[in-house]
């Protein structure tokens, strides 16, 4: 709720940030009523002015505000006023429901009377940049005295009054959907003021137009409005107020201007003279009240006297010393340095550690009677596959692909490639097979996308099999609905031509796939479904004419809705009558507070009561439920009740092309704001059915959600309520919220189906040439001068020209396999022939266009010849892993083309001797790894080789802390180096023999249990040393309660605790994670006891401070302006030293002799009590550290005082007026006195 001198600031100063709906107030209004007549009173007589200038004004102004005190202006209360007048009076008379003000001013003979716009229309004051240039008064005429009789003067009064409550036919109005509507956020037409007013005092005998002097002022205003029924407007009472001065002070003297603009600044300044409110009010708006005073004084500045000037400089004095005290305080508090008071810690006593969070715990684990580990054979889980049936029960495959997704994934792909025909014949007649199919096909989506990132050809088999199911889709849905197929099926014809496949089945998959999609273009004569524009030939229109019951629905929604509006018009009859019985009662009356003081009389008076009232009647509009247009009401109704088999089509059609079909691309369509769901709006929501993701939905707003669902019983007629349908339909995404139309322009696979070259690569350069075919051959020798020194230009050629023509890919292919100029072991080369091979490119009647070349039998016969040429010079080497994957990804693309029996024969002949050469790279290698006994550092290399691809899913927390989040344990019985590993559930348990320092490099047995776990489920990994048993404390353990250590001891580090069943004493020895089980004398080490004495300490002596110490708390308080105290580790060293680190900054602090916090890292500089560094005010995350000889050194010399300042991105909190921030990193920075 704004203060009365807030809402003064705001409409008078007219500060930058202003409020952002309507805050008018005749309480208000009536502040600023106080605030001008105050100050006109005080006005003259110190400034010397002449006071019979003055007093005229003020009695103006009191009169103004007796006026505007009134909720409508009285007939006879305003005839008295005007009755009154004598020579040098004026009158100001706002009418504000004309949005209008008459200014009558008494003169010798004869009266003036003025009037004028007050608040412009909105489209004039947002399309004007700047200030908008107005003329005041507007029309003026002079009335003798023999014209403005008594009777003249009381219909003056009649009409002004009746103006000032009736807006009939001056109100705004807009159009919305084709109906005439109130618009409350717009001003009201003066005419009845400005003309009708006019030409009838025009009209009177002695009337003449009035030779005055106008006035130019360039006026401010604005139309702001977020989320409100009304839009902020500057007060129009201040636009009347300062009117009717400045043409009063004008005409009165020669120098009226000067004196009016004297006057303003003596009422800015008393804002802030006439008491201490304005010190409550934001910086912003202080700098803002002080700059105006300022630029008025500046427009006077040779004419100013003393007095004005003395008084607008104590006005801005004070608040420079507001401003002032508020920085004071905020370098204050920047140069308040922590509490530090050395003598006060038992740094001894702190040593002891409270244990909160992990006590109990570790207290549980240390004395549980039974640490012997029970073995069991490993029996894996039985795993039920997915069968053309499930295909009808989404459910199933769900939780097929949520438990086992790499089998449910490969199930699926097989039901698509093989069953799927016979399937979509069996359900041809199942209307629920199409969501079922679509259901399932979303399932598959999302689960492949996790399982197959990065891995093109995997990709590739993905995107065959969501559009394989979709065909099936498809087929479903012209089955149900035969009207879909003469429409457009969106799947453009050579979306799939960039994808990688190597097998037959999967390329015959593609070419059936290829022939339904042309044959469904073909038969698509009237377009797009997802296009928003109607017409006949729209599936909307067509399948609302044929024969469904949605014409009778239709009729239905018009009959209930021509009974609503028989009764919204009986209702309208009624309010309309007691109206107009109000209005005529309140006009029958006078008011009845005159002789009461102002500030009681609005609320007590029976005529202002009955004006209120009259005020208030609203009625609601009724909003025609359907479209006017015919087209838009029949595809209306039909969205209603949309085909559950064309939302799954549409639907899933949407999601493939525009979810999948998009890689990377961001989300598109939000321009506008979807304002109503066609199945929430009121009118239509018991109409509707289930919707699916595509929907009908309005960007504008109905008549019943906007600012004109209430119209005022004042200012309307009957056509004002029954309004026309204000939504305007569209199809919309409920998912991505965003609107369909011109979806699909951008859908394409490409991206998934290329090998993207790491950018660390010396061929990065060259992944045009692995992109496409359409670069010139001649583009790599143009790039011969920006040959990475890692390739040789010869090589680098070859690379780049390879793909250089789609159509001699395979012949560029056989040439590099005969000159050796590629450097076949290099993963990269792989990529590059991976992709020639495998993607399918263009498909034409016979196949593969690209790949045609296979069926032939002589070039078939010279690629296998030198493929094998291949693999009798690699086959001693097993470092040419890479180049036999070629080998196989080749001549399996060839196995998958060939039709001669010979070339069939030849090729599955050279596949068994890759085969083979591969399993004896491996016996090889188990061979050498038996022999060669190395540590796990020096083989990791070569176990890297054999290791399988098989990952543990869902491993518990632990198991990832123990081997880091990447590992990939090998499969069951594969013994590597000096680990035996085997696949684990949820609920096993890994035991291991803990390596030693003397048997690192030996072969220790590890072994895998089930059921043994802790009493909450955690997993229990124990190791053995002799005949210790050491178990991993789970990190969860040491962080409840705010953490027992720093974080870093928590999260970088391996918990070991001995188990002793014979002692009540425990040790936890922390292992850093990169030797997670390699003990070491430097590690720390946590004894505790069951009595509760606990100490931490490392091989070098030092012993942990409690991180909820008294010591550690005053110590890492000092240290906060770097970082947060979870983050500082403070120990006592073995020679007494206390010392704290920093180690996300690498920083490190002592309590040196003196008792000064002395930074290790930057010698001889201490921690400064003064904390202040003179620049950054507000900048929390900053430390001042000076000289520990400050006081013996030359005053400013430059490496007396630094700042360390932390280096990353500010996080802002905004406080009373200043925003403080904090960042991370640090820098260090000297600072000069």
């Amino acid at each position: 709720m704004l203060t009365k001198l807030e809402y003064i600031v705001n409409h008078v100063f007219f500060p930058p940030k202003l409020p952002q709906s309507d805050d008018s107030s005749v309480e208000h209004d009536l502040a600023i009523c106080d605030l001008v007549v105050r100050n006109a009173r005080a006005f003259a007589a110190p400034l010397q002015c002449d006071e019979s200038h003055w007093k005229p004004i003020v009695a103006m102004l009191i009169n103004l505000t007796a006026i505007y005190s009134m909720s409508s202006l009285d007939k006879q209360e305003l005839h008295g006023l005007v009755a009154r007048l004598v020579k040098g009076d004026t009158l100001v008379i706002p009418v504000r429901a004309q949005n209008a003000c008459v200014i009558i001013r008494r003169l010798e003979a004869s009266t003036i009377y003025e009037t004028f716009e007050v608040d412009p229309q909105n489209e004039q004051v947002m399309a004007t940049t700047g200030r908008l240039v107005r003329l005041f008064p507007g029309t003026a005429f002079e009335l003798a005295d023999s014209a403005s009789t008594s009777a003249f003067q009381r219909e003056l009064a009649s009409f002004l009054a009746d103006m000032d409550v009736v807006d009939a036919g001056s109100a705004a109005f807009t159009t919305k959907a084709g109906s005439n509507v109130f618009e409350a956020r717009d001003t009201a037409d003066p005419h009845y003021i400005t003309q009708l007013l006019s030409s009838i005092l025009h009209g009177c005998p002695g009337s003449q137009p009035a030779e005055i002097e106008r006035i130019t002022k360039r006026v401010r205003n604005e139309i702001l409005w977020h989320n409100a029924y009304a839009p902020w407007r500057r007060s129009p009472l201040w636009l009347v107020i300062r009117v009717s001065i400045q043409t009063a002070l004008q005409r009165a003297s020669d120098h009226g201007q000067a004196e009016y603009k004297a006057f303003m600044i003596f009422l800015l300044a008393d804002v802030v003279l006439s008491g201490d409110e304005c010190r409550g009010l934001p910086t912003d708006l202080l700098i803002c009240i002080q700059n105006k005073i300022v630029r008025r004084l500046r427009k006077i500045s040779d004419t100013v006297s003393d007095a004005l000037l003395c008084r607008a400089t104590e006005a801005i004095s004070k608040v420079k010393e507001i401003v002032e005290d508020r920085w004071k305080d905020i370098r204050s508090q920047q140069a308040l340095a922590s509490p530090w008071s050395p003598e006060s810690l038992d740094v001894t006593q702190d040593t002891a550690m409270s244990l909160l969070s992990s006590k109990d715990y570790l207290l549980t684990r240390l004395q549980q009677n039974d640490t012997s580990v029970s073995f069991c054979k490993f029996e894996p889980p039985k795993i039920s596959r997915l069968t053309a049936g499930d295909f009808l029960h989404p459910k199933v495959v769900s939780a097929a692909l949520s438990r086992e997704p790499l089998i449910a994934l490969t199930d699926i792909e097989w039901f698509s490639v093989r069953s799927l025909e016979t399937w979509v014949h069996d359900n041809r007649s199942n209307p629920s097979a199409c969501s079922a199919i679509g259901e399932c096909i979303k399932c598959y989506a999302d689960t492949a996308q996790r399982q197959y990132k990065g891995n093109p050809e995997d990709q590739s088999i993905m995107l065959l099999t969501i559009f394989l199911l979709w065909s099936a889709l498809d087929r479903l849905a012209i089955v149900h609905c035969p009207l879909l197929a003469s429409y457009s099926p969106e799947v453009p014809e050579t979306i799939l031509n960039p994808i990688l496949l190597r097998k037959s089945e999967h390329i015959q998959s593609l070419l059936t796939l290829r022939k339904y999609l042309r044959i469904r273009h073909k038969g698509a004569k009237h377009g797009s479904i997802f296009s928003d524009k109607l017409s006949q030939t729209s599936f909307s229109i067509r399948y609302f004419l044929g024969p469904s019951s949605l014409q009778k629905l239709k009729q239905q929604i018009e009959a209930s809705a021509q009974a609503e509006r028989q009764k919204k018009r009986q209702e309208f009859t009624k309010f309309k009558a007691k109206y107009i019985k109000l209005t005529k009662e309140a006009g029958s009356m006078g008011h009845s507070h005159h002789n009461e003081p102002k500030k009681t009389r609005r609320g007590v008076c029976k005529k202002c009561s009955l004006t209120a009232e009259a005020a208030r009647l609203k009625i609601k509009v009724h909003e025609w439920p359907l479209p006017c247009d015919p087209f838009s009401a029949q595809a209306t109704v039909f969205e209603l009740q949309c085909p559950p088999v064309l939302q799954a089509w549409r639907s899933m059609t949407y999601t493939i092309l525009y979810d999948f079909c998009r890689p990377g691309l961001p989300v598109s369509g939000k321009s506008r704001k979807a304002e109503m769901l066609l199945a929430n709006y009121e009118g239509l929501k018991k109409h509707c059915k289930s919707h699916s993701r595509i929907i009908y939905a309005s960007s504008t707003k109905p008549f019943t959600q906007s600012h004109y669902s209430k119209q005022k019983i004042a200012n309307i007629d009957i056509s004002s309520i029954l309004v026309n349908n204000g939504l305007q339909y569209q199809l919309y995404d409920t998912v991505l919220k965003r609107w369909v139309k011109g979806s699909f322009s951008d859908s394409s696979v490409d991206s998934l189906c290329k090998f993207n070259l790491q950018s660390t690569s010396p061929y990065y350069s060259l992944q045009y040439a692995i992109q496409g075919t359409m670069h010139s051959a001649n583009q790599p020798i143009a790039e011969q001068g920006s040959v990475p020194p890692e390739i040789s230009v010869h090589e680098y050629i070859a690379f780049g020209t390879l793909r250089s023509g789609a159509m001699v890919q395979w012949f560029n292919i056989l040439r590099e396999l005969r000159a050796q100029t590629l450097s076949f072991d290099r993963i990269e080369v792989h990529m590059l022939l991976a992709q020639a091979a495998l993607e399918t490119g263009n498909l034409v009647e016979q196949g593969l266009e690209w790949h045609h070349v296979l069926q032939h039998s002589d070039f078939s016969a010279a690629l296998l010849s030198e493929v094998d040429q291949v693999l009798s010079s690699i086959e001693s080497n097993w470092h040419h892993i890479v180049t036999l994957q070629t080998v196989v990804i080749l001549t399996s693309r060839l196995l998958a083309c060939a039709k001669e029996a010979e070339i069939l024969e030849h090729a599955c002949s050279t596949l068994r001797v890759a085969r083979t050469i591969a399993f004896s790279w491996v016996q090889q290698l188990v061979h050498d790894l038996s022999e060669i006994k190395k540590s796990e550092t020096q083989n990791e290399g070569i176990s890297n080789h054999i290791r399988q691809r098989r990952a543990i899913e869902d491993c518990p927390r632990n198991w990832h802390r123990l081997f880091g989040q990447d590992a990939k344990p090998a499969e069951q019985g594969l013994t590597i180096q000096s680990w035996t590993f085997g696949l684990i559930t949820d609920q096993d348990r890994i035991g291991c023999n803990y390596p030693n320092k003397e048997n690192i490099g030996s072969k220790p047995q590890h072994h895998v249990h089930r059921d043994l776990l802790a009493s909450d489920g955690t997993l229990i990994i124990q190791a053995e040393v002799g005949n210790d048993i050491f178990e991993l404390v789970p990190d969860t353990a040491f962080r409840k309660n705010g953490g027992d250590f720093p974080v870093s001891f928590i999260r970088d580090y391996a918990h070991w605790l001995h188990l002793s069943p014979t002692s009540r004493s425990g040790r936890v020895e922390f292992h850093p994670l990169h030797s997670i089980w390699l003990p070491s004398e430097d590690n720390w080490v946590l004894t505790f006891s069951v009595m509760g004495n606990a100490t931490m300490k490392s091989g070098n002596g030092s012993v942990m401070i409690d991180i909820l110490s008294k010591t550690f708390s005053m110590i890492s308080k000092c240290l906060d302006r770097l970082d947060v105290p979870s983050q500082v580790h403070i120990t006592l060293d073995a020679d007494g030293t206390l010392s704290a680190k920093l180690p996300r900054y690498n920083l490190a602090f002592f309590v040196n002799e003196n008792k000064d916090i002395e930074c290790s890292s930057l010698r001889d500089m201490v921690v400064d009590s003064d904390q202040s560094s003179g620049t950054m005010y507000g900048l929390t995350k900053q430390l001042v550290i000076r000289s520990k000889s400050l006081d013996k050194t030359r005053i400013g010399a430059p490496s007396s005082r630094c700042v360390i300042i932390p280096f990353g991105r500010g996080q802002k909190r905004l406080f009373t007026h200043w925003s403080p921030q904090g960042l991370s990193r640090s820098r260090t920075y000297p600072k000069k006195k």
